[in-house]
């Protein structure tokens, strides 16, 4: 995967904007694959595995992304899912191979 601070989540021209609520972004930006001490924060920004979000759905009030566990791993379904498009587009292979290179980089899967 491409070592540069590249979003392959959201097309470009629609940068800046939330990808859950469509307003402009107060927050910064959400890792779709995340964890403790930002080791796997940091593989997500160097795989392009994040979007820009808003305070409302990121962090604030009973429907935000981080109070529900239920959105939290659909979240993460959703980076492994993406990164796993990804690496089939880069090199090829079969799904169970992008899998497998999904677990080796991050160890662990979502699904």
């Amino acid at each position: 995967m491409s070592s540069k601070k590249i979003n392959k989540i959201v097309q470009p021209g629609y940068q800046g904007y939330c990808i859950f609520c469509g307003t402009p972004s107060t927050h910064g930006v959400h890792h779709f694959v995340y964890g403790e001490y930002g080791a796997i924060r940091d593989k997500a920004d160097e795989d392009g595995i994040f979007a820009d979000i808003c305070d409302s759905c990121h962090l604030m009030g009973k429907d935000s992304l981080h109070e529900s566990s239920i959105a939290v791993k659909l979240s993460k379904m959703f980076g492994e899912a993406i990164w796993q498009r990804n690496y089939l587009a880069d090199n090829g292979g079969t799904v169970e191979d992008a899998r497998n290179e999904f677990f080796k980089r991050y160890g662990r899967n979502y699904f």
